[in-house]
Formats: structure tokens, C-alpha cells, sequence
């Protein structure tokens, strides 16, 4: 794993735990997919990303990884125009709003959002306890999930995250 890759997930990590406010106020979901729609999900990543400290883009992230349906609608569409940095950081966040809103998420599984990114432990050298704690969250958060639809992902992330060791 790259030295980068892992200082940007190190920052998602410390974000994820020590932060209980957005990094920078921000647009509302709406208005998120209206400028995707009209600018491009590249255009719209690279303008993000371009923010002093990447702050409209952590703020866009923090949402996601919360997994409101209408944030989740923002993941899907922007994650086109992601590349490197920003799709890594796109993963890892979806990974943690399979924890928030389990049955959406499974639902976004798929060429975009792959299972064995989505369903694993999203940190870098976590300790036994993060893992722990983690995979305890996400078997929670699957038990909930009773779609007929869904039996197939779910069986497949329960696979993918115990086997996470």
C-alpha cells in the first residue's frame, strides 16, 4: 500500500472518530446531485477536492459516511469522477455507512462499489479491538437486513468481513 493511501486513510480514521462536527459547512444533498447533474461528476470532485484541506470534499465524505439515502445518492453519482485519493476515500466511507444504513449500501453493490471494498474493515493496521468492534457493527447492522432481494449480497458481505482477521 502506498505511503499516500495510507496517510489518507490514517485522516479518514481520525476524522471518523474525532470529529462530531462537518470539516466545512456545505451544500445539502440536493443541491449536491443539481451541480453533478450540470458540471460532471469529475468537474464537480476536482472542484471539491481543490477546497483548502480538500474542506468541501471531507465535508461531502462525512455526509455519505453517515448514509442518508440522499447522500448515498450523492456516492453514486459522484464516484465516476473519482480517481486515486478520492476514490480510496470513497470506498472507505461507504464502508462505514454499510454500518448506518446496511440494506442501501448492499443495494449499491456492484461494478461501483465493489463487495470486497465495501464489506471489510477500512482501516489501516487497526488493532484487534477496531476490528473487533467494527465487524460486531457490521453483523448488526446485516441482521437487520431481511430482502429477499438482498440474501445474496448480504450472505457475501458477512463472508467478505469475516474473513478479515
Amino acid at each position: 500500500m502506498s505511503f499516500a493511501k495510507v496517510l489518507l486513510a490514517v485522516s479518514i480514521s481520525m476524522t471518523c472518530v474525532a470529529q462530531t462536527k462537518p470539516v466545512h459547512a456545505g451544500p445539502t444533498a440536493k443541491r449536491m446531485l443539481e451541480r453533478i447533474d450540470r458540471d460532471g461528476a469529475k468537474k464537480v470532485v476536482d472542484q471539491l477536492w481543490a477546497t483548502p484541506k480538500h474542506g468541501q470534499w471531507e465535508y461531502v465524505v462525512n455526509q455519505i459516511q453517515a448514509g442518508s439515502d440522499a447522500w448515498l445518492d450523492v456516492a453514486e453519482k459522484i464516484q465516476p469522477g473519482t480517481d486515486a485519493g478520492s476514490a480510496d476515500e470513497l470506498m472507505i466511507v461507504m464502508s462505514t455507512a454499510l454500518a448506518h444504513n446496511p440494506a442501501r449500501v448492499l443495494s449499491m453493490i456492484g461494478p461501483k462499489f465493489p463487495l470486497e471494498e465495501i464489506c471489510t474493515v477500512p482501516f489501516i493496521e487497526p488493532s484487534r479491538q477496531v476490528i473487533v468492534n467494527h465487524k460486531a457493527r457490521i453483523h448488526a447492522a446485516l441482521k437487520r437486513v431481511d430482502s429477499r432481494e438482498l440474501e445474496e449480497k448480504k450472505a457475501g458481505c458477512l463472508k467478505s468481513i469475516d474473513a478479515v482477521k
